[in-house]
């Protein structure tokens, strides 16, 4: 059974890799596709560099991720400061530890303020629906790497540009770079885990006894 799945695995990166232009695209992302509709839970850590144009300044974050589709998440950062937010389908809780405080809101409210960021919520993404909102186009492919540049259809206030590196083996992503109009944003994920072993527990939050704890209204 495993020679029958690598001889698959491996017809479907030939398959891809001799094609060019936009029926390489469109192979590509139905590719991407079948692993993503194969996905019920996703792990890895991650580092990341966020370069702010007009000023110069850099920073760095890091940290670790559980999400379980289609709206749960364990996220647990270890830079730029101690963090972990973690959301099911109805709350979110937001622990700080440096200000002895946990906040909590609702799933719907939280989302729509972005406030994971994008450069790591896109790496849950449903392929279908990025294609709804971006133009794909071919970037080139190197012994690890499909690369991919991402346009948005529609010009809004605020857009990304991206370009995302995708595992030749897999078809999932394991870098991106997204750029706005005054920010650049680098991403790099490891320890790439596809469906592990989850207790749910993890997406339900226990506030630390004697934290200040914050009900956004």
């Amino acid at each position: 059974m495993k020679k029958i799945l690598l001889a698959v695995s491996l017809l479907s990166v030939l398959s891809v890799a001799s094609l060019r232009g936009e029926d390489k695209i469109a192979s590509l992302l139905s590719e991407m596709e079948k692993t993503d509709n194969a996905i019920k839970a996703l792990s890895f850590s991650f580092t990341q560099e966020i370069s702010y144009t007009l000023t110069g300044e850099k920073q760095n974050v890091a940290g670790e991720i559980v999400f379980s589709k289609p709206d749960s998440f364990n996220f647990k950062q270890s830079k730029p400061m101690i963090q972990t937010i973690v959301a099911n389908k109805k709350k979110v809780w937001i622990y700080t530890p440096s200000y002895n405080q946990v906040v909590t809101d609702t799933w719907r409210r939280w989302a729509n303020n972005g406030v994971i960021p994008n450069s790591i919520t896109t790496f849950s993404s449903g392929w279908s629906e990025m294609k709804k909102k971006y133009i794909f186009s071919y970037g080139g492919e190197d012994a690890q790497f499909y690369i991919l540049n991402l346009k948005p259809k529609k010009k809004e206030a605020f857009s990304w540009a991206i370009t995302m590196w995708v595992d030749r083996k897999d078809f999932c992503p394991r870098k991106m770079l997204l750029v706005g109009e005054n920010i650049r944003i680098s991403t790099v994920c490891e320890n790439y885990k596809i469906n592990p072993a989850l207790d749910l527990k993890m997406f339900n939050f226990v506030p630390p006894s004697g934290v200040d704890i914050i009900e956004m209204p």
